[in-house]
């Protein structure tokens, strides 16, 4: 068997096992197979999102707050925008009392439509001309010779075979295949910006009333054992955009104690994530007493089964914060 027919029969193999496997046809190689039809690789296939998400977002609504409240639905929509996919839904709550138990209290839920990508399937292979059988031991210069014009006849009667397969079936269903992932893709951008513009807009509004944190925190612990506990959503995220001062002054009476720890306020599942915007950095040495809060919402946290040293709760402040609520909501 000559060099020359080797090489050509090994190549014919390669590109059929990549015909087969569905990768981008076609690889370089030192034959210069398509001259009729110009090569086009098929753009990478998005992945499913099989993780889908569902966010709480509690928003501080009173007036004083609304510099932070901007400042802290800034940081959260940017964050949206990188980690946000389809099938992802989003319910935003005020934590005022008058909010609370109402009908205002969800001001906006939405889901990241989840837009089926379809893609064609090229046509099978052709079948391929069968090379001539392998030549036995001691046959003639002549039969060889023969042999040898047969088997290059062959492969190149499989080549335009191949190449009219890829020029008119193979090529178009990939430029198919192509726009329609790209379209897909534009898509959810413009789907993203939908959600951003509506969910910033909705936060406008300003509340006078009263913070009620743990019966913000209660029902958010609710809705999230009916939709991820007891639900179909496995990834869950509370996202919190308040300094989380009560209203209540004496929160350390035991008569209040109680009354919270009867609430069941069950984050062990959970991401937790409190966006502080008024603290540049963790430290009691402004006004915002920002080391002093994140310590004892720590161990509120704690009693609500989540915390930094089980990797479900994160303080965020102004340092870095989005790239830091990002990592932490699974960008």
């Amino acid at each position: 068997m000559t060099i020359a027919f080797t090489r050509k029969f090994i190549f014919i193999i390669m590109v059929i096992i990549t015909l087969l496997m569905g990768c981008s046809v076609f690889e370089e190689t030192d034959e210069d197979l398509f001259t009729d039809c110009e090569k086009i690789d098929l753009l990478s296939t998005p992945e499913i999102n099989t993780e889908k998400k569902y966010y709480i977002v509690l928003v501080e609504g009173s007036k004083e707050y609304l510099p932070y409240r901007e400042q802290g639905i800034a940081i959260l929509t940017s964050v949206f925008e990188a980690t946000l996919e389809p099938g992802d839904h989003i319910v935003a709550i005020w934590m005022e009392v008058s909010n609370l138990g109402s009908d205002n209290a969800v001001f906006f839920t939405t889901d990241f439509e989840d837009i089926v990508l379809e893609e064609k399937i090229p046509e099978p292979l052709p079948s391929l001309l069968p090379l001539p059988t392998p030549l036995s031991e001691g046959v003639t210069p002549s039969s060889r010779i023969q042999h040898d014009k047969e088997t290059n006849r062959v492969n190149e009667a499989n080549e335009e075979l191949l190449e009219e397969h890829y020029c008119k079936n193979i090529k178009p269903v990939r430029e198919e295949n192509n726009k329609k992932i790209t379209e897909w893709q534009a898509s959810n951008k413009s789907e993203v910006l939908r959600i951003n513009e509506e969910f910033t807009k909705s936060t406008n509004s300003s509340n006078l009333d009263y913070m009620s944190v743990y019966e913000a925190l209660k029902l958010a612990s609710d809705i999230f054992e009916d939709n991820c506990i007891n639900g179909d959503y496995k990834d869950c995220q509370l996202i919190i955009v308040s300094n989380l001062v009560d209203w209540r002054s004496n929160l350390e009476s035991p008569e209040i104690q109680s009354s919270i720890e009867q609430m069941n306020i069950n984050f062990s599942n959970i991401s937790v994530a409190v966006i502080w915007p008024d603290c540049q950095f963790f430290s009691d040495q402004f006004k915002s007493q920002c080391e002093s809060r994140k310590e004892t919402w720590s161990r509120n946290f704690y009693n609500f089964q989540a915390s930094e040293e089980k990797g479900n709760l994160i303080f965020v402040n102004m340092d870095n914060a989005v790239d830091k609520l990002k990592k932490f909501t699974g960008d």
